[in-house]
């Protein structure tokens, strides 16, 4: 993690995988909302995607799950035969958070690998 603090733009944190490609950032205004911006990258290792992922919702969800009230049922986590993450971001997120496990039926599973950009469960969850 690299961390510059500025009088006039505040805190900003960058976040670099072992291999020093930028994970994420977050600055004081996107502190301020509890959100943060996440990259993602294709074998060339060119940007594919950056992806804002809101705190504030993974905290109310990840509220929710630990204490038991969350509906599994409403809107399922959407993965592609390759295990990427399609639809679901901010629940995988909660989950970790609340330390509980998704239900395998709140899973659904494509037959395609998708073309669009993807995210990876580690890469969702921080590992």
């Amino acid at each position: 993690m690299v961390e510059l603090v500025s009088p006039d733009a505040g805190r900003t944190e960058w976040r670099y995988d072992l291999v020093g490609n930028l994970r994420a950032k977050q600055t004081a205004e996107l502190a301020l909302r509890g959100q943060l911006i996440r990259y993602e990258y294709d074998y060339s290792a060119e940007v594919e995607s950056a992806r804002h992922f809101d705190s504030a919702k993974v905290d109310r969800y990840a509220e929710a799950m630990r204490k038991g009230t969350w509906d599994w049922s409403a809107d399922k986590i959407i993965v592609d035969r390759s295990g990427s993450i399609i639809s679901g971001h901010h629940r995988v997120l909660a989950a970790e958070r609340a330390g509980v496990n998704i239900p395998e039926n709140a899973i659904h599973r494509l037959n395609t690998v998708t073309p669009r950009p993807v995210y990876d469960w580690a890469d969702i969850v921080g590992h």
